[in-house]
């Protein structure tokens, strides 16, 4: 999956329809809009009654209450009448929007979600139907190393159209199917470790060739980053301590595992936990890490220790614990996993607060994936996406009415052809000659 000079196929796509995207910038009109609501959540401060966003050329330029905020008259203005307005929602990850969530094979650091996205998924479709404004995509847990994500916008006809960032986080897991855990932990061991002996085996070549130079009284080489090929570079981030890893966890061991890794590399830790990765709580706190959860919010299991029946909610495991945590969904799946303000009113119910059921789906994911400066909450300078609601967020009667990224409405509730189909327009009597329709 690499070409020649050293470029994954899919990093060579993102640079070049980035400066593709660049030629044309000039020629796109500005986005610029007007939201009005009689609240404004703005998930950095206090709500705002009769609040007003003002967006710019994409980008937030003011929020604050509509009589101390001044529309040009140039701008489109929204009024949401009834209901709210929030910071558009943040999936922290997803196998989802991809052609296959994985690779057989259970080490491939090399592959690129970019390579694989395809924006006509219905997935992207009913993102946008439920208020995700960006997007993680990131190869799913049945890998050992799966290959990096890429955050995207779910909405667009091309990865040109779509990208907001190329993080590069790498998936990491125990899991890879058909294989036991022993295997999995060595396999994972030996593929860091023979990047960290390559690695250093270049740098001390590097380090000969620049002692040889100054013997000679010649110019040191010039010492660059891309002496090893594409497809070993995300590896070799990692093992350098300058990467990210979204590491998957079915139990409390693969967490304490996945801590002693990073720790001993000096990577980021994500951990990704599954309902099963129970008293996670506790080294999350120590470890000071914030966690990525499943996407069923609340069930019941068999306690190991007594044999009773006990109601889970790991929301609310954490939100106890003081760790910060971040929602997510599973489309195609029962409605509990399929809608995330539903997850959060759910996390409240369990004992959550209503500020860390929200920040789950905003400002957390947007931490985790390094883009709380563009993104998660309503401020000055941020991407103007918004989420515009029926009512409260956390009421199981609200719906999304609209969904604006960087000023530009890429969903309407009454223009959605799910929705004129599910919940078809009664049918308006007309009086004339013949009962015309």
């Amino acid at each position: 999956m690499s070409i020649s000079g050293g470029l994954s196929m899919g990093t060579v796509r993102i640079l070049s329809l980035i400066l593709a995207q660049a030629a044309l910038a000039a020629l796109l009109p500005a986005q610029d809009l007007a939201v009005r609501a009689p609240k404004v959540l703005t998930l950095s401060g206090p709500p705002i009654r009769d609040g007003l966003v003002l967006i710019q050329n994409g980008k937030i330029l003011r929020v604050g209450p509509a009589s101390k905020v001044k529309v040009p008259m140039t701008v489109k203005e929204i009024v949401l009448r009834k209901g709210v307005v929030m910071p558009a929602l943040v999936l922290a990850a997803t196998s989802q929007g991809m052609d296959r969530p994985n690779e057989n094979m259970a080490v491939t650091p090399f592959v690129e979600a970019a390579d694989g996205i395809d924006p006509v998924q219905p997935f992207f479709e009913e993102c946008r139907r439920v208020g995700y404004g960006t997007v993680h995509v990131i190869p799913g847990s049945n890998c050992i190393l799966g290959g990096v994500g890429l955050v995207v916008r779910p909405f667009g006809p091309s990865i040109l159209s779509m990208t907001v960032a190329e993080p590069r986080i790498q998936a990491m897991s125990l899991s890879k199917s058909g294989m036991g855990r022993i295997q999995a932990v060595f396999t994972l061991e030996k593929a860091l470790g023979d990047m960290a002996r390559e690695l250093s085996l270049k740098a001390r070549e590097a380090r000969e060739k620049k002692e040889e130079a100054l013997a000679k009284g010649e110019e040191p080489p010039e010492e660059k980053d891309s002496l090893l090929p594409g497809e070993k570079r995300n590896l070799a981030a990692l093992v350098k301590g300058k990467g990210k890893a979204f590491f998957y966890c079915s139990s409390k061991d693969d967490l304490v595992y996945a801590i002693r890794l990073s720790r001993r590399y000096g990577f980021e830790l994500v951990p990704v936990l599954s309902n099963s990765c129970r008293d996670a709580a506790p080294l999350l706190k120590k470890a000071g890490l914030a966690a990525v959860l499943s996407p069923r919010i609340e069930f019941e299991e068999t306690d190991p220790d007594t044999g009773e029946k006990i109601h889970r909610c790991p929301a609310a495991e954490l939100f106890r614990a003081g760790v910060p945590f971040a929602l997510t969904t599973e489309y195609g799946s029962d409605l509990s996993k399929r809608f995330p303000l539903w997850q959060a009113a759910a996390a409240v119910r369990n004992g959550v607060s209503p500020e860390a059921a929200l920040a789950a789906l905003t400002t957390v994911p947007a931490r985790i994936l390094g883009l709380e400066d563009r993104l998660g909450s309503l401020e000055k300078g941020k991407d103007g996406n918004l989420l515009l609601l029926s009512g409260d967020p956390l009421d199981a009667l609200s719906w999304t009415e609209k969904l604006v990224i960087e000023g530009k409405v890429v969903y309407d509730k009454a223009k959605d052809p799910l929705l004129q189909k599910i919940f078809p327009p009664e049918k308006r009597k007309t009086s004339g000659k013949g009962g015309g329709k």
